[in-house]
């Protein structure tokens, strides 16, 4: 084992972004969440949600969201360089077109190509 094990830059970026997180939910009451990318998908590192009043479900550490339908892949597409959110919505675009399955991807697919 090796001395950097179990450590990634994830981890330190949500132990250091912990303390403004909950500084943030005290003071508007609404849960805050930190999710990075991650394959395809956004991950949920850490949620001031199990704190919150206003929350109606619980913000899973390491759970995964789907890039087009959520708020978190969403401001992912929008912040990301040019480059890198062409290729993302290519791959996201095979992925939808292919399970056909998922209609509210399909239509944040469609909605998002069409500002591009």
């Amino acid at each position: 084992m090796r001395l950097s094990h179990g450590f990634t830059e994830r981890n330190s970026l949500a132990r250091i972004a912990w303390p403004f997180m909950v500084g943030l939910s005290k003071q508007i009451l609404w849960p805050c969440t930190l999710s990075s990318f991650e394959g395809d998908k956004m991950v949920i590192r850490r949620s001031t949600q199990p704190y919150s009043p206003f929350s109606f479900h619980l913000g899973t550490p390491g759970r995964q969201l789907p890039m087009l339908p959520t708020a978190a892949g969403k401001a992912f597409l929008a912040y990301c360089g040019d480059r890198e959110r062409e290729m993302l919505l290519g791959v996201l675009a095979v992925q939808v077109l292919w399970r056909r399955d998922d209609p509210l991807a399909l239509r944040a697919l469609i909605e998002l190509l069409g500002r591009n």
